[in-house]
């Protein structure tokens, strides 16, 4: 079964950074969704994620990247998700779509924001709550190094 890796992107401990890929099913389409992709063989989640970022976003933004926890494995019938939190210290203007022909638009929203977008999975928004969270604990000192 394939495996992908998506990011759940937080910039200020506040915002995520959503997507809208172009879907090759129409009923997806126009749905928001995370930055991420497959991982091609003999490759790591972490290089994985950071290849995808690099591709859909640049390489100079993937190398300002720090890669969190685990937050959530999804299976679906031909592929597993596994959704990482992802911290970005960079300005949030500087970022700019690498891959025009995969992603259709980029925004960063709160968590509250991302409950009134269309989401791919449905459950995108709480998950960047949970991220949000952690950056906050991060910045406070309240948690231990990343991985």
């Amino acid at each position: 079964m394939r495996q992908a890796v998506r990011a759940i992107l937080i910039h200020d401990s506040q915002r995520g950074l959503f997507v809208q890929h172009d879907e090759r099913q129409v009923l997806d389409r126009g749905k928001w969704g995370t930055p991420g992709g497959g991982i091609e063989p003999g490759e790591d989640h972490r290089s994985a994620l950071l290849r995808e970022l690099g591709e859909e976003f640049g390489a100079t933004f993937a190398a300002g990247l720090t890669i969190g926890p685990h937050l959530r494995t999804n299976e679906r019938p031909d592929r597993v998700d596994h959704f990482y939190a992802v911290w970005f210290a960079g300005g949030a203007e500087g970022v700019r779509i690498t891959a025009p022909d995969e992603i259709l638009d980029y925004g960063w929203f709160t968590p509250d924001e991302a409950d009134r977008l269309v989401l791919f999975f449905g459950f995108e928004a709480e998950l960047c709550r949970q991220a949000c969270a952690l950056a906050s604990s991060r910045a406070s000192g309240d948690v231990g190094r990343d991985r």
